[in-house]
């Protein structure tokens, strides 16, 4: 077998790993460390549990905001006056917060119907995303490479 044929069984492993440390529990802990970066942290929650009902497919869409976007996210609230989804750095007046917080289960998000209830730590996240200022970014291939300094080494000979 060729070498080309193995490379993707080899970094299979590492691979995974990476991906299960930024997408689990653990993710969590990176974003207290580093800020809460909406593609990173915020896009693949909305994605799962959100955007069924508040993203960009209009045919789907099931009420008149949308979280897919910042313009619709931080826009008022038609049905109710002086209310905000999402009000950048005060989680405490965005609707989207008391919704995701809330137990009547009348107004809770998202349904109980729709049986993928937000976990502890994805409310944490999306807290903490807009006390942060919940910036939005566009999706990560919309975004140019930027070249980054290559880290010193402390040991000249490591890197040779």
């Amino acid at each position: 077998m060729r070498a080309t044929r193995l490379l993707p069984l080899v970094c299979l492993p590492l691979m995974l790993y990476v991906l299960f440390q930024c997408a689990g529990p653990g993710a969590t802990d990176i974003a207290s460390r580093n800020g809460t970066d909406y593609n990173l942290h915020i896009r693949p929650i909305l994605s799962d549990k959100c955007f069924v009902c508040h993203g960009p497919d209009a045919n789907q869409r099931k009420a008149d905001l949308r979280l897919d976007s910042e313009e619709g996210a931080y826009a008022a609230l038609k049905d109710q006056v002086g209310a905000f989804a999402i009000v950048p750095g005060e989680k405490e007046k965005s609707e989207v917060w008391h919704r995701i917080t809330t137990k009547d289960t009348s107004e809770m998000m998202p349904p109980s119907e729709f049986n993928v209830p937000l976990t502890p730590a994805e409310v944490e996240l999306i807290g903490k995303w807009i006390d942060e200022g919940a910036k939005y970014k566009p999706h990560w291939a919309f975004i140019p490479p930027q070249k980054t300094e290559v880290p010193r080494s402390h040991d000249r000979n490591w890197a040779r």
